[in-house]
C-alpha cells in the first residue's frame, strides 16, 4: 500500500532542508514520530499535529493531508516553456516516479555551486 502522506511529508521536509529532528521540534513531536509519519507506521495525524506540521512546512493542512492536489497558485506567476514541460511531465508520472523526480531535483539544488 502506498504512503502518500508520508511521502508528502518527506518531500516537503527535504525541500525545506530540514532534518526529522528539526521538523519534530517545530511540530512538538520527536524525531522518531516524524520517522513514523514518513514511513507510514503512523498514518493518521491528529488535527493539532497536522496544523503544526503544515505550518512548519509552509503548506495548508489540506495540501499536507492530500485533500488538495496542489498548493494554491501564486498570483501573477509567469512560467517558461521549460517549466510548463516539467509540470506536464510531473503530472504524467505516478507517485513513486514523482518522488524520484523531486528527489533528483533536490539533489541537484543541494550540489549547485554557491
Amino acid at each position: 500500500m502506498e504512503n502518500a502522506l508520508g511521502n508528502r511529508i518527506y518531500m516537503l521536509r527535504k525541500a525545506k532542508h530540514m532534518t526529522q529532528e528539526e521538523l519534530g521540534q517545530k511540530v512538538g513531536v520527536t524525531k522518531a514520530q516524524i520517522n513514523k509519519y514518513e514511513t507510514g507506521v503512523t498514518r493518521n495525524l491528529k488535527r493539532p499535529i497536522a496544523e503544526a506540521m503544515a505550518n512548519a512546512l509552509d503548506v495548508s493542512p489540506a495540501f499536507l493531508l492530500g485533500w488538495q492536489e496542489t498548493k494554491p497558485a501564486i498570483s501573477g506567476l509567469k512560467i517558461s516553456k521549460e517549466e510548463e514541460e516539467l509540470i506536464r511531465i510531473y503530472r504524467a508520472l505516478g507517485v513513486r516516479d514523482r518522488i524520484k523526480l523531486l528527489s533528483f531535483a533536490i539533489d541537484l539544488e543541494e550540489t549547485k555551486p554557491v
